[in-house]
């Protein structure tokens, strides 16, 4: 096994396969351990409120130097994820070839990484039993290329869906794909894209999404499947969340109360300022209890921790703040971040938060929330 070295620090952490714990840069480098500072910053900040939960890293990878290790390439520009059912898999774009490969692991199995793939990715999908998607960059004009690998990473079999730039959506733990109204099922063995039909569908009956706020900006919508067989569409501008029914008809739509999660946090909110285009989001997904986690903007990582707005979407109201502990990479040292710590810029749940600096190419996992 090679040496995650791009994290700083004598940490132990554990190393794509095996369960080790993962001490906080924060313990290394103040010489506090993590929950000393946690609490200390719990007790200042949230005096007479029971709205957080902290959460420290159990799982760090660093996928940039394990890719590094197995095939000798040094030119990862960027990492994707996704997270599914205690596994995890990573996407490593080249920057000198037209090429990825797939890294993946799980809690009860060591990593183990593809073939050199003969193309560039932009997105990556999971599915609880280990399949993965890729989405193909470049493909046809007016198509979705969409390859399926087993969870040993064989080839199995390319999709096509007609129109360009679908997206995965994730309903419970199962993944469809997305193209403006409709959703499609991949098979993974059937060279066929499957129309999802009725009676769930994320759209209302006409066939069209929920009105959306006006904007100077487009919005960025996001979809998410519920347990109980409706659906979350988030407006991440205007910050409205529509549930809708297994038959598509609106149940509700109300504004993310995230303006209370900044207070908690005790920073100061980001101006709310859609009609400018302006986000407040950094990522979202729903949990599988319901909820929808929402990364907040504008927030210094320099304090070591990354702060996620839980929000119950049936009434837009915040229900708790969870902080995130993040490890560091040395590429981020400088004097507004002396700690070294890394961007969540992507995020994924499940049964557990996973976050992702594609950058840095650190894939940090969290316990159980």
């Amino acid at each position: 096994m090679c040496k995650a070295s791009a994290l700083q620090g004598r940490g132990r952490f554990r190393h794509v396969g095996r369960a080790v714990g993962c001490r906080s840069h924060c313990e290394l480098r103040f010489g506090v351990p993590f929950q000393l500072l946690l609490a200390l910053w719990l007790a200042g900040v949230l005096v007479g409120q029971s709205h957080a939960q902290a959460l420290r890293p159990s799982v760090v990878v660093d996928v940039k130097a394990e890719v590094l290790a197995r095939t000798g390439r040094a030119d990862v520009d960027q990492v994707r994820m996704a997270y599914s059912n205690r596994r995890w898999a990573t996407l490593a774009n080249l920057a000198n070839a037209n090429g990825c490969y797939i890294l993946t692991g799980g809690e009860a199995e060591s990593a183990h990484i593809s073939p050199l793939i003969q193309t560039r990715a932009d997105r990556i999908a999971l599915e609880p039993d280990g399949v993965i998607y890729l989405r193909r960059r470049g493909s046809a004009p007016n198509v979705t290329e969409i390859d399926i690998w087993d969870r040993e990473l064989k080839f199995k079999t390319r999709q096509t869906i007609q129109g360009s730039g679908a997206e995965p959506v994730r309903m419970g733990s199962a993944v469809l794909w997305k193209f403006r109204e409709s959703l499609f099922w991949l098979h993974p063995t059937v060279n066929a894209a499957h129309p999802f039909a009725a009676p769930i569908s994320p759209f209302n009956r006409a066939g069209s999404a929920p009105v959306t706020t006006p904007s100077v900006m487009p919005e960025w919508p996001m979809i998410f499947g519920m347990p109980s067989n409706q659906w979350i569409y988030f407006e991440t501008v205007s910050e409205h969340i529509s549930v809708l029914a297994s038959d598509g008809a609106l149940v509700t739509k109300k504004r993310a109360d995230l303006d209370k999660a900044y207070r908690v946090a005790n920073v100061e909110p980001l101006k709310h300022e859609p009609l400018l285009g302006r986000s407040r989001v950094l990522w979202a997904a729903a949990s599988r209890r319901g909820e929808l986690y929402v990364h907040l903007a504008g927030i210094s990582v320099s304090s070591g921790f990354a702060y996620v707005a839980a929000i119950d979407p049936m009434t837009g109201r915040f229900t708790r703040l969870v902080v995130l502990g993040l490890p560091s990479s040395p590429k981020y040292i400088s004097d507004g971040n002396p700690g070294g710590f890394i961007f969540g810029f992507e995020g994924a749940l499940d049964d557990r938060v996973a976050i992702i600096d594609g950058k840095a190419g650190i894939l940090v996992l969290y316990p159980d929330y």
